[in-house]
């Protein structure tokens, strides 16, 4: 089954794409579990699921509550956060904090410094090798494979240290727009949001997918660069 836990909404600032849309857009393409994951909201995973309950004819979609956090060294995902957390904190505090609610923490694009990859601000693996054991990060999955940059450098080192570490494999689309959504996902077996987080804390997921079109992204900044030109005037 497939489940893509990366996707931004109206709520993220750098997004248009309306939360109704994006649940739309997922059951068309056959996606079988979304997360909505904002950054530093759960405005648009909050809506995701408030429409889920009314709308009988989309119980087949499973929504995953999440969020995008902006620690002081790079971004990390709170699979199954339903509430905010303080910005700018310690990647081991914020992930202290997922842990405290029974979500998981997975890194989205850990090497693109130019996104805040949390692994392209510290050497992940001398901090690994040197860390005390109460301080070592915690990590449940990593972006193996991100619809925006699923070729390159950074994508093959994520693969490695998720097969060095045992850390369970993802693949995220990191849509910012509709026709992103699913580019990229996790393959693996489940029936509700409590399998997902089982097959990830297991290894259990297969990462897979697609580059997003780079004619899709060029057209998305070219509108986010239109929209703010119109904004200021």
């Amino acid at each position: 089954m497939k489940f893509d836990h990366h996707i931004h909404s109206c709520y993220s600032g750098d997004s248009h794409s309306k939360v109704e849309d994006i649940i739309k857009y997922s059951m068309k393409i056959g996606l079988d579990a979304i997360a909505i994951s904002d950054h530093d909201t759960v405005k648009g995973s909050k809506k995701a699921m408030e429409i889920a309950k009314g709308q009988k004819n989309i119980n087949s979609l499973i929504i995953v509550p999440s969020i995008e956090i902006t620690t002081n060294k790079g971004h990390i995902i709170g699979l199954g956060l339903e509430e905010e957390l303080k910005i700018n904190q310690s990647p081991e505090e914020v992930i202290e904090k997922i842990h405290d609610e029974n979500a998981l923490a997975i890194i989205p694009h850990p090497y693109t410094y130019y996104r805040h990859g949390l692994f392209a601000t510290i050497n992940i693996e001398n901090y690994i090798k040197h860390s005390k054991p109460n301080r070592k990060l915690k990590i449940d999955g990593v972006e193996v494979k991100n619809g925006r940059f699923l070729l390159g450098y950074g994508n093959y080192k994520t693969k490695k240290f998720s097969k060095n570490h045992n850390i369970s494999p993802l693949g995220g689309s990191d849509s910012h727009f509709i026709n992103a959504i699913g580019d990229c996902y996790s393959e693996m077996e489940f029936e509700s949001v409590e399998d997902i987080f089982e097959a990830i804390r297991n290894n259990k997921t297969i990462a897979k997918g697609q580059k997003t079109s780079n004619r899709l992204i060029g057209k998305e900044f070219i509108n986010k660069k239109i929209k703010r030109k119109y904004k200021r005037n």
